[in-house]
């Protein structure tokens, strides 16, 4: 887990830049806008391990399953970059833990690749408690 400081350091820089944001989403931007690689402000605050920022996101109902133009989600990413939590807050918001990316991987894959102890436990853990899709919609 992030420490008191580094969550007060994440805190402070999320507050630097929150009114901007505020003033952005009231003149019409949208938190779930997807750059070329279909990556979202979401991707952004998950590879960068900020906790904080992703759950204001996540606060202003942006959308967790959204996916890259590969069908990796913001879940897939936390694994895929080891970080703990944010796997922990979008498994806490509900994301999809059985979804897979266009090669069938699923985050428990991506974090087994990883070798993160901590984060495969979460998600074999979320995998358990969280149902799979007995359709093929858990894909893409």
């Amino acid at each position: 887990m992030a420490s008191g400081e580094e969550k007060h350091r994440q805190k402070f820089l999320l507050m630097q830049f929150f009114p901007f944001l505020k003033v952005l989403i009231g003149h019409g931007a949208k938190v779930d806008h997807q750059d070329v690689e279909g990556m979202t402000a979401v991707f952004g605050a998950v590879q960068a391990g900020n906790q904080v920022l992703l759950e204001s996101l996540i606060e202003r109902k942006c959308d967790i399953e959204i996916h890259t133009k590969r069908g990796e989600t913001a879940l897939m990413w936390a694994a895929m970059h080891q970080q703990l939590q944010c796997v922990q807050v979008l498994v806490n918001a509900g994301a999809q833990i059985h979804r897979q990316d266009e090669n069938g991987q699923r985050a428990l894959d991506h974090a087994e690749g990883t070798l993160n102890s901590h984060v495969v436990e979460v998600l074999r853990e979320a995998s358990a408690k969280q149902q799979e899709p007995e359709s093929p919609q858990n894909k893409r």
